[in-house]
């Protein structure tokens, strides 16, 4: 699936329109919420200013109320009319009528009082708690009201300010209204302080001050003054917003408390924000709701989307024009022609470069990208040249060499041969390792140098790898011509090598083969040269060996032990057991003085393989030493095993390999072996070859001693075969010297007398040795190395190398 692109210029217009986008909302946003807690914090000092107002103005009535019913304390002839109504009123010696008119001119003294104060109710109450006289303000006028007696009911008579010939008429209503228990309000002490209630009507708070009478100690009359408060309540305090008395009880979750206006609550809705003033009545619950409206400013852009919207557009639109043109000019005619000049550093036309001039950071990159185009070519030139020379001769490296053989090959022509020569410095590790590899790397560099003077034009030359490198010859005509460049090649190397004022006098070996095929397969080549060259090695070094095709099966025969050999050491060596070979004291002919371990093999894939075709192949590879490893610990588990049913055995001999013995970790494992199997390490004894052990070397030496301090034995196998000197054989801690089968084999009939009777044993008896002769196998060699006086014999003539079991018999049977 192609990936879509997006041109740079659009990505910033892009960028550009959505960044404005966003900040425009940003913007709207925080103004929106800017505006909203304005608008709520206006809500908030307006409602408590209000609420405090109002508050102020109902205590303000309050007040005024409870002032203005302290007048009839000093009205002398309501006083007086008060008197004669308490005293005649329910007296039958004294006319109705008379009294009626008392309490009529308390009602016209009460109107004057009602209007002077704009008061809506003023009620006189009498001694016995019964109305009076009184006035109600009416929808249009003042209602004056006495009370009266009618056919013996107690009833209301009521009249409009302005009613005709002052007519009184019968209202039902206002006798229930005011017929109310307000003796409640009143104290019966004299001069007490006038009380306040607060009541409902309907949704009207009606504030009334009660004041009581007294003459002396005794209560004469009650008077309550009436306030309504709230009829036109937006009017009253000049306010448009929702303002309005209600008993609504849902209001009561944010209502705030007259008495608490500090705590006041502002509740917020969709749509507008809203408090309530709780004032508590006789009857109930009364609440001064108020609500203002939200000014959204999303509401006012969707009231005026037409025209918000345009002019958005619009101003976007000019946004991007600006922008794109900004950018272009500033940024993509540049980016252009940086990006022209890559794309021709990319197709490596560096001379069709753009110069830019724009005066900031992109001339100075555009700058820098020619540099980089320079650096380039350099690198390109550079690299090249790595990817087909060794780092350190100069010489082809082998991935490049690998073409020009290829190339030769397809060109072989029909009576031409090519010749591939594979060579390698003899010993060249120990130059590295006793020289160091500096002295190596040089050595190699003057090799190559050699090397490279030496082959023909027409020839090539390569280093493979470390100290490996390889000759390609075209048009060979014949093998003589072949072997006569092969000579001079060695010839070659005849002159030592002078690097740092060390003369190194090396030898090379060096594997040929010769091909007239044109469709033969480099890796083959190398292949059959790689095991020219191992044979070169095998024979001794310092010689050329020409490929046959025997050479490959001889190579696949050993690749096959070698992978043998590693599979049944992984199998936890199931395929490999031991044979032991008596040793016999050469006295009696009788006495087993120990036995030597001998490893076997029976492969599942190759067979029973003798030791002499996979030692030497284990040897090379290093696998001898887990298996060295194995032989010791099973030799050491087999030999308890023969002691705990009673057999008494001297010792174990068990031969220990030159690669096994220079691992580092030896003497560690050897211990190891000792603790695991607990076994006595004065039983056994390491057979070691003169090679190993007769070389002037104190780490070897310490090891040798370290070996000995455990208790165990260490003899030298095949002594004589060897160059050791007697000066540093005195300092071995060996115990015995093994005589070699070649001197041991025909002895009887003079072969290597001399050298066994003069040399060897008297040599052992100096040292304090034991001598031991392998490989006898008759009764005249026998006879003659009892006679010069070995200690030990062993061979077939007593016993062959036997199984644990066939060991066990011919021990018991040896000591009946």
């Amino acid at each position: 699936m192609k990936t879509l692109r997006i041109k740079l210029s659009t990505k910033f217009v892009l960028f550009s329109l959505i960044t404005f986008t966003v900040a425009f909302a940003s913007i709207a946003l925080y103004f929106s919420i800017y505006i909203q807690e304005e608008e709520r914090n206006k809500a908030y000092n307006d409602t408590l200013k209000l609420f405090t107002n109002i508050a102020h103005d109902i205590d303000a009535i309050k007040n005024n109320l409870i002032l203005q019913t302290y007048f009839i304390d000093t009205e002398e002839s309501i006083l007086a009319s008060i008197y004669f109504i308490n005293t005649y009123e329910h007296s039958s010696d004294y006319e109705r009528p008379l009294i009626d008119e008392e309490k009529k001119s308390i009602a016209q003294a009460l109107l004057e009082r009602a209007k002077f104060a704009f008061n809506d109710t003023i009620v006189l109450y009498g001694l016995d708690s019964s109305v009076v006289a009184g006035v109600q303000r009416g929808k249009d006028d003042y209602i004056k009201f006495i009370s009266t007696y009618e056919k013996n009911q107690h009833i209301y008579k009521s009249t409009h300010e302005n009613g005709s010939n002052n007519l009184y008429t019968f209202n039902e209503a206002i006798t229930q209204k005011y017929h109310i228990k307000h003796q409640l309000f009143y104290n019966d002490a004299p001069h007490s302080k006038p009380q306040i209630t607060l009541n409902l009507e309907k949704t009207t708070l009606l504030i009334t001050a009660h004041h009581s009478l007294f003459e002396g100690n005794s209560t004469t009359a009650h008077i309550e003054i009436s306030k309504r408060f709230g009829n036109d309540l937006p009017k009253t305090y000049r306010t448009n917003t929702p303002l309005k008395l209600t008993t609504q009880k849902s209001l009561e979750k944010f209502a705030t408390p007259i008495e608490q206006l500090e705590n006041i609550k502002i509740a917020t809705t969709s749509k507008d924000y809203r408090a309530a003033l709780k004032i508590a009545t006789l009857d109930g619950n009364l609440y001064i709701a108020l609500s203002y409206p939200k000014i959204d400013l999303w509401h006012i852009i969707h009231e005026g989307s037409n025209d918000f919207f345009t002019v958005l557009i619009t101003i976007a639109i000019l946004f991007i024009i600006v922008m794109y043109l900004f950018y272009h000019t500033v940024l993509i005619r540049p980016l252009d022609a940086l990006m022209h000049n890559i794309e021709r550093i990319k197709h490596r036309e560096f001379k069709a470069l753009r110069t830019l001039h724009s005066h900031d950071e992109l001339e100075e990159i555009a700058t820098h990208i020619d540099h980089l185009a320079t650096s380039i070519q350099n690198k390109e030139q550079e690299l090249h040249y790595i990817a087909q020379h060794d780092w350190l001769t100069g010489l082809f490296n082998r991935y490049y060499f690998h073409s020009i053989i290829d190339e030769h090959i397809r060109t072989i022509q029909k009576g031409e041969f090519l010749a591939l020569v594979f060579v390698d410095v003899d010993e060249f590790k120990a130059i590295n390792d006793t020289l160091g590899h500096d002295i190596g790397d040089h050595l190699l560099i003057a090799v190559s140098q050699r090397l490279k003077e030496f082959i023909p034009s027409r020839g090539n030359l390569s280093r493979i790898g470390g100290d490996e490198f390889m000759i390609v010859l075209p048009k060979i005509k014949t093998q003589e011509e072949l072997n006569t460049f092969a000579l001079q090649l060695h010839e070659l190397f005849n002159k030592p090598f002078d690097i740092h004022n060390h003369y190194l006098a090396i030898t090379i070996s060096s594997g040929i083969v010769l091909s007239c095929d044109p469709n033969k397969n480099v890796t083959a080549l190398y292949k059959e040269a790689d095991i020219a060259l191992y044979k070169s090695k095998e024979r001794g070094k310092n010689q050329f060996t020409l490929y046959k095709e025997e050479f490959a099966c001889e190579v696949n025969e050993r690749n096959a032990i070698l992978n043998g050999l590693k599979e049944a050491i992984g199998d936890n060596f199931s395929e490999f057991y031991l044979h032991y070979q008596p040793k016999i004291a050469t006295m009696d002919s009788k006495t087993v003085n120990g036995i030597e371990a001998l490893v076997r093999w029976e492969s599942q894939k190759l067979g029973y393989l003798p030791p002499d075709r996979f030692i030497a192949i284990a040897e090379e590879s290093g696998v001898i030493i887990e298996l060295g490893y194995w032989i010791i610990e099973r030799s050491c588990r087999d030999l308890l095993r023969l002691q705990q049913e009673g057999i008494e055995l001297l010792q174990v001999s068990i031969n220990i390999s030159a690669v096994q013995f220079a691992s580092k970790d030896f003497l560690t494992r050897i211990k190891a072996i000792i603790a695991q199997t607990q076994i006595n390490p004065k039983h056994i004894e390491f057979e070691l070859t003169e090679r190993i052990i007769a070389q002037d070397d104190c780490q070897i030496l310490t090891l040798l001693n370290a070996l000995k301090d455990l208790g165990i034995h260490l003899a030298i196998d095949d002594f004589g075969t060897g160059y050791s000197s007697l000066s540093y054989l005195r300092k071995l801690p060996v115990d015995r010297l093994k005589i070699d089968k070649s001197f041991v084999t025909d002895i009887d009939k003079g072969e290597a007398y001399e050298i066994v009777q003069s040399a060897i044993v008297p040599l052992a008896k100096a040292l304090h040795l034991f001598t031991t002769a392998e490989g006898v196998e008759r009764q005249g060699e026998f006879e003659v190395l009892k006679s010069i006086g070995v200690d030990d014999i062993q061979g077939f003539y007593f016993a062959k190398p036997m199984s644990i079991e066939k060991l066990k018999n011919y021990l018991k049977s040896s000591q009946i």
